[in-house]
């Protein structure tokens, strides 16, 4: 994740300042107190830009602390000038020190027009730690909403999804999700792996065995599945397809 936040951080305009340039290249070196040096004395000499203190937030995360982070980050959302997903990231430092409230809060602060599928997500979670499980089914929803013309990433979330569903109990809904994520990614071997714990959780154990070949085929050939596959085959009387992959687990 920290990778990913340097790479954001290093879109800003370098002609916004030499120092600011120097920064960035601080930041892709991975020379985070130099780099934080530099940013701290930018946002001091120019506190109302906030691409300044949007990357002296990120370089404090990547350097990993969050607490520091923190204060540039909210800076960074609240400011007139301000850059976009900063609140997101806020809020995010605010998840990683389990400050879930303070998390919602900061999402929300980015406005309903920066509510994008990612921010979304992210608030899912706070609510679910909260235990508003309402809030964060209909943050998932809106998720999937925002991200329906994107199949990859609708199924990302639809994934997450289901897995916040059997966390609810509710499991025919989660099988149904999983079985959208599966039509917009077929070779999604991890969806298919899912599928067959629910399937097997509900009794239907010969399509849970359909669906852990699947996953086997898609990536998924580990030895914990193939020794899962060993025991539902046996359980159904395939003692051939039981031993061949039971053998198969052992050797790795």
């Amino acid at each position: 994740m920290i990778h990913w936040l340097l790479l954001l951080a290093l879109q800003f305009d370098p002609h916004l300042s030499p120092k600011f340039t120097e920064a960035s290249r601080l930041l892709q070196q991975q020379r985070y107190p130099e780099a934080i040096l530099i940013l701290d004395s930018l946002t001091k000499e120019k506190p109302a830009v906030g691409e300044y203190w949007y990357s002296l937030g990120i370089a404090q995360a990547a350097s990993g602390n969050a607490t520091a982070a923190l204060a540039p980050l909210e800076k960074a959302c609240t400011i007139s000038d301000r850059v976009a997903r900063s609140c997101y990231h806020w809020g995010r430092q605010l998840q990683s020190m389990r400050r879930h409230a303070d998390a919602i809060a900061a999402f929300d602060k980015a406005g309903k027009n920066a509510e994008d599928s990612v921010l979304l997500t992210a608030k899912a979670l706070s609510y679910e730690a909260l235990d508003q499980a309402s809030a964060a089914d209909q943050a998932y929803r809106g998720a999937l909403a925002e991200s329906a013309l994107r199949p990859r990433n609708s199924a990302e979330i639809q994934l997450r999804y289901s897995a916040f569903l059997i966390r609810q109990g509710k499991i025919e809904a989660s099988l149904w999700q999983l079985d959208q994520v599966i039509r917009k990614q077929p070779f999604m071997g991890i969806a298919w792996r899912e599928k067959a714990g629910l399937l097997m959780a509900v009794g239907r154990k010969e399509d849970a065995v359909d669906a852990l070949e699947q996953a086997i085929a898609h990536g998924e050939r580990n030895r914990d599945n193939l020794l899962l596959l060993s025991r539902l085959y046996a359980e159904l009387g395939n003692k051939d397809k039981a031993q061949s992959y039971k053998n198969e687990a052992t050797a790795q």
